[in-house]
């Protein structure tokens, strides 16, 4: 995994061409300035120049001198850059359970089998934000906040056994699914009910 690096003034001349470099070298960006000598538009331009490695970059308007704020960042990008989980497309997931059917089937006499459904990769938090951001074209506010009490910091799923006993894997990563949903979402605003008017 990664590391993270917090970089002030990051959306300044030299701050900015730093954060490029970071991000060509693999590591996630944290900026925090306050914007009074530069804009976030650097910024902006700085994810588009990093091309993949754009979705490591956040940006934070915050004053060095207000100490709280600074505190949360500290508490809590550690947390959201590194907390991980398996994110599967549902097409993917319907798969999976027509092959265990399908096992089922070939294998009357089968009994009680375990089988985890996953990608088998960890995807962050802000990784998925930025697959998000990416499919929409929206840029998504970020609201730093600690782990939950119980939160496991990386959970993925072990699919060795699926792939080889139901012939399965996934098809899809985070950038189809967040096409998807979106692209869902986008034409049914209102879900099945049509519009914000329909109670069935």
């Amino acid at each position: 995994m990664s590391k993270s690096i917090l970089v002030t003034g990051g959306a300044g001349y030299i701050g900015s061409h730093t954060v490029l470099q970071l991000l060509q070298g693999e590591f996630r960006v944290v900026v925090v300035d306050n914007l009074d000598n530069s804009s976030d538009i650097s910024i902006k331009r700085v994810a588009e120049l990093a091309g993949e490695f754009g979705k490591n970059l956040s940006f934070q308007k915050i004053d060095l001198r207000d100490k709280d704020a600074l505190t949360k960042i500290f508490s809590s990008t550690k947390i959201l850059s590194l907390q991980v989980r398996d994110y599967i497309h549902v097409v993917d997931l319907a798969d999976g359970h027509i092959a265990a059917l399908q096992k089922l089937f070939e294998d009357s006499s089968l009994g009680c089998e375990v089988y985890n459904l996953g990608t088998g990769k960890g995807t962050s938090v802000l990784e998925m934000v930025a697959a998000f951001e990416k499919a929409s074209g929206k840029k998504i506010p970020l609201v730093m906040a600690g782990r939950r009490p119980g939160d496991a910091a990386i959970v993925y799923a072990s699919i060795a056994k699926a792939e080889k006993e139901l012939k399965w894997k996934t098809k899809y990563g985070i950038d189809e699914m967040c096409r998807d949903q979106w692209n869902w979402a986008s034409k049914n605003p209102y879900g099945y009910c049509g519009s914000p008017d329909n109670s069935n």
